[in-house]
This record gives structure tokens, sequence and C-alpha cells, in this order.
């Protein structure tokens, strides 16, 4: 064999391992490919079920501070409306109280004006004289 033969032979040979050094690399190349795919379809499914116990917690967790807070905020309406009442029925026996006073001190003046044996006026004051 000539020096051409052997180059050419040497080259055939680099270009076979090249070739399966390519293949090699293309199916190592896949089977990363394909673990990353795994490891990807994996992780996904591991960050989504923890999502989906967070959101789950907070809504439990929601749903409580909810309740709650509508547990506080109907008992804080009812001592309102408990204190509002005790407050009118004040109100109303203070004016109750002041009506009393006022008849009171209206009889007595009506008594002092016209004497302590003079009718007292009933009605509008239709009973005048000259109406």
């Amino acid at each position: 064999m000539g020096r051409l033969t052997e180059d050419l032979t040497r080259l055939r040979g680099e270009m076979r391992n090249a070739k399966a050094c390519r293949a090699e690399f293309v199916s190592e190349l896949k089977r990363n490919v394909a673990n990353l795919r795994h490891k990807f379809a994996a992780d996904l499914a591991e960050m989504r079920s923890g999502v989906e116990s967070a959101l789950s917690h907070m809504a439990r967790n929601g749903k409580a501070c909810r309740a709650e807070f509508v547990s506080g905020l109907k008992r804080n309406v009812a001592e309102m409306r408990s204190g509002h009442r005790a407050a009118i029925s004040e109100l109303k026996r203070n004016v109750a109280d002041l009506l009393h006073e006022y008849a009171a001190e209206f009889k007595s003046a009506h008594q002092a004006w016209y004497g302590a044996g003079a009718p007292a006026r009933e009605g509008n004051g239709s009973s005048r004289s000259g109406n």
C-alpha cells in the first residue's frame, strides 16, 4: 500500500470513529433530554401539588378568618343595638319626665294666673272667650 492508500484508510477510520462518536453523542443527548423532561414533569407535578396544598390551606384559614370576623361583627352589632335600645329608652324616659315637669309647671302657672279655684283648661284652647 502506498501512502495515499494509508491516508485514505486512516481518514476512513477517523470518519467512522467520528460518526460513531456523533451517534453516541446524539444518543446520549436524547437520553439526557428524556431524563430532563421526566425530571421536569416530576418537579412540575410536585410544585403543582405544593401550590394546590398551599391554596387549600389558605382557603381553609381564610374561611376560618372570615367566619371569625363575621362572628365578631355580629357580636359588635348586637352590642351596639343593645346600647342604642338602652339609649333610646333613656331618652324616652327623659322626654316623658320633661313633659311631666312642663305640664306640672304649666298647671302651676295656670293656677297662679287664674287662681287656685279656676277650672283647668282642656283641649286645644278653643274655650277662650272671643273665639
